[in-house]
């Protein structure tokens, strides 16, 4: 299912060549070194290098890498491991649909830390995820039926912070509707839909594609004309924020919200090309594509060719001793590119 999807959004761009099974698994692999044995949680980083933290929302798209790599190995290693991710996350919400961080102890146990970065992309991102799943693989509908109160819980967690304009604000004590939490909820909000009408509750599902049309409408009000880009976040009162001047947070706002609802089209062809302009050409690096990824997603996302070409078809040449070097996000970020970026 997922390679017929990204056929289709590779005629955006012209034919994308397909994935590379070795260089797929290597990456796979990768995401598994970052996969905690005891607790079947994913980690940023490889276990090998003892990593401190675990920040569910990072999980979430290690996840997705791992159903992308079963998608063109069909090596159930990633099914299951993703799995288990699935399971953990949704063992440990809390009663309104959040999810803290955890540290890792040294008895290998992990502990809460009562914190978490954002509610509403850690939730959204959890129903993308879910939705990937069901479509790389779908199970007798019991599946999907025994996860359907953690997709109702992750739903809940992302209306938690919603505001009346349709937007949502990070969490609930820090009050900012940031452009690219709000890509993400649209993403996990389609997820979503998907999933319910798989469960065959259709008010739902219409009511979550209702609620990513309203925040997708929104969004893009915060596109300035003059400016040619997008404003960053806005405040309660309405501020809100233009700059593009540092990748975090101004750049990456612009990339991050192309590669996940761009369109081939006006202006998102436009912001894409003044970002390129303005740093992706400076910055490029031929022989790293690796290091450029959000913006070969962004590229292939809002049908820039050629730079695509540049980013995305040198990936399938990766080396595996260059593979060993990334975090799960980077190899996940490569496997989605590789199988056709975001859908929908």
């Amino acid at each position: 299912m997922l390679l017929a999807i990204a056929v289709g959004l590779g005629s955006l761009v012209g034919a994308q060549p397909p994935p590379d099974p070795t260089t797929v698994r290597a990456l796979g692999d990768q995401i598994l070194r970052c996969r905690h044995e005891a607790t079947g949680v994913l980690f940023l980083e490889p276990t090998s290098r003892r990593p401190g933290g675990l920040v569910p929302y990072f999980s979430h798209f290690a996840a997705v890498g791992l159903v992308r790599a079963y998608t063109v190995t069909g090596d159930l290693r990633y099914l299951e491991a993703a799995d288990a991710w699935i399971e953990w996350y949704r063992a440990h919400q809390r009663d309104d649909g959040t999810v803290t961080d955890y540290r890792l102890n040294d008895d290998e146990t992990l502990t809460s830390t009562g914190e978490m970065d954002s509610t509403d992309s850690y939730a959204a991102m959890y129903l993308w995820l879910v939705a990937e799943r069901w479509r790389a693989s779908q199970q007798p509908v019991d599946w999907l039926t025994d996860r359907e109160r953690s997709c109702v819980l992750a739903l809940s967690a992302i209306l938690l912070t919603m505001q009346a304009d349709g937007l949502t604000i990070a969490k609930p004590s820090y009050p900012i509707e940031y452009a690219m939490d709000n890509a993400e909820v649209i993403v996990g909000l389609h997820g979503a839909s998907q999933v319910f009408d798989a469960l065959d509750n259709p008010g739902l599902a219409r009511h979550c594609a209702y609620l990513a049309g309203r925040a997708e409408a929104e969004l893009r009000t915060l596109y300035s004309e003059d400016l040619g880009y997008f404003a960053w976040h806005r405040d309660l009162q309405g501020k809100a924020v233009w700059e593009l001047s540092t990748w975090y947070p101004d750049v990456m706002a612009q990339v991050l919200v192309l590669m996940r609802i761009g369109r081939p089209e006006a202006p998102d062809r436009h912001v894409f090309e003044l970002v390129a302009e303005r740093f992706l050409a400076a910055e490029f690096e031929p022989d790293r594509p690796s290091e450029h990824i959000w913006y070969g997603l962004a590229a292939h996302r809002v049908g820039n060719r050629d730079w695509t070409d540049k980013i995305i078809a040198p990936l399938n040449e990766l080396s595996a001793d260059r593979i060993a070097e990334l975090d799960a996000l980077r190899c996940s970020s490569i496997l989605e590119a590789l199988t056709g970026g975001t859908w929908p």
